[in-house]
């Protein structure tokens, strides 16, 4: 693929650098019996858009996803957090659901799409397989500058993938005598394959990765873990769920310092192989990646004056 036509895909914008969004995924469930209900055809209906900003249907007919604007900053991230989910409670008196906020499912559930073309072709492209998607993540977006700045926090950010799942695991389940921490994790992966990214020597290898892999025309089609945005952002898809805000943010700010000391980095990356992060992320999801030594190097981390901002939330997280 052409590294100048699959540029033209992604907005990038130096006056939105390491600003912040975030998504979470949330379950309509029926009030008292738990069970997933395809409330979202019913509520995203034509012009939802201006009715109900901040939300949006996500594939399965069963969830919602809560979407916060680009904010500049992580207390104007937490208004926008606590935004959304007011406007869920809304919703969800409205229209007889209740919100649930588990990384995956406890009781059986159908297969429901929403019913857009793009979601049908998902559907038919993975089978039984889209189980897999029937997950509840946290996704986190920051902001970079150029083509070059992504790659450069793609490169640093995906050695740190354990450690985020390690942190933000809240889905135990116990499955053919395997104790997971995040269950999410190994649902998603059944339908994904391998999530750790690649290493990336520049734009025209992350080029034509993207079209070996199936997602250079639309690089929403990309499942890894942690991938670049078409919206400028590098993207953290790594964390289940979570149901305290304020872990949430802290989640958000560790991920925005570390951006943005892979970006600011002068010396090289290592260039660790996938499997070898997709072995550390199968230990962290399982409770065996020792966190212990990054946590401590991390709070040290947040101490720097550039990060003054980031580093209540850090300590909230880590402490």
């Amino acid at each position: 693929m052409d590294p100048a036509a699959f540029r033209s895909k992604f907005r990038f914008d130096p006056a939105n650098r390491y600003c912040l969004g975030a998504e979470e995924e949330v379950w309509t469930v029926h009030p008292k019996r738990g069970f997933l209900i395809s409330v979202a055809p019913a509520i995203f209906t034509p012009g939802y858009e201006s009715r109900l900003p901040g939300l949006k249907p996500e594939l399965p007919a069963q969830q919602i996803e809560a979407v916060t604007p680009v904010c500049r900053s992580l207390a104007e991230l937490k208004g926008a957090l606590e935004t959304n989910d007011a406007l869920l409670k809304r919703l969800a008196r409205e229209h007889g659901f209740a919100v649930n906020r588990e990384p995956v499912p406890t009781k059986p559930f159908p297969i429901d799409v929403f019913p857009t073309e793009r979601y049908k072709r998902i559907r038919e492209k993975f089978g039984e397989r889209l189980r897999g998607a029937y997950v509840a993540g946290l996704h986190v977006h920051v902001g970079v500058g150029s083509p070059a700045e992504a790659i450069k926090a793609m490169n640093f950010v995906r050695l740190h993938l354990p450690a985020f799942l390690a942190i933000s695991a809240r889905s135990p389940r116990e499955v053919d005598g395997v104790h997971w921490r995040s269950y999410r994790y190994d649902r998603y992966r059944e339908m994904a394959g391998q999530v750790a990214p690649p290493h990336l020597t520049d734009w025209a290898h992350f080029a034509s990765i993207a079209e070996k892999s199936g997602f250079g025309d639309d690089p929403r089609m990309c499942w890894w873990a942690m991938r670049v945005s078409p919206h400028g952002t590098v993207e953290l898809r790594i964390c289940d769920l979570q149901a305290d805000i304020r872990k949430t943010l802290g989640l958000a700010a560790l991920f925005r310092m570390m951006v943005q000391v892979g970006v600011a980095s002068r010396r090289p990356i290592e260039a660790v192989t996938a499997e070898r992060i997709e072995e550390n992320l199968l230990a962290a999801a399982r409770g065996g990646f020792n966190i212990a030594s990054y946590l401590a190097r991390a709070i040290k981390l947040a101490s720097h004056p550039s990060f003054k901002e980031e580093k209540p939330y850090i300590q909230k997280l880590l402490g």
